[in-house]
């Protein structure tokens, strides 16, 4: 059995990265909800949070169970891809994307994907919390 995949740090964002992504994700909820009050991002963040870390947790036991779990991979990268997209976060998405084309294939790349996923989530969840 597969060591369990554990998060990587990413480098932290530059000041003015932190900007434009925080004005990305107002933008983002105001498209898709029609308000960017703070209370309304703050309670979307906090839901996207936890779930967010829930299908990761999905993502990590799929990938180091016996055999590879390919369904319950594919599934937690598709969710996770959506909601990473409705707050702007495209490399997060694209990792997710990635994940969900590779579940029936490679382990260890599946394995890699998933080590890089944790490491833009902790990047995610310092800006989302930085809001």
């Amino acid at each position: 059995s597969a060591a369990a995949p554990e998060a990587r740090v990413a480098p932290p964002l530059a000041e003015a990265e932190r900007e434009r992504a925080r004005s990305e994700i107002r933008a983002q909820v105001r498209r898709y909800i029609g308000d960017d009050s703070p209370e309304l991002v703050k309670q979307g963040t906090t839901l996207f949070l936890t779930s967010a870390a829930q299908q990761l947790q999905a993502m990590r036991a799929a990938v180091i169970g016996e055999p590879l779990a390919a369904e319950p991979l594919r599934r937690a990268a598709h969710s996770l891809k959506g909601s990473s997209r409705l707050f702007g976060l495209r490399k997060l998405a694209a990792l997710c994307e990635e994940l969900e084309q590779l579940a029936a294939g490679s382990r260890e790349r599946s394995h890699q994907v998933v080590l890089e996923l944790a490491a833009e989530f902790a990047r995610a969840r310092e800006l989302l919390q930085s809001i």
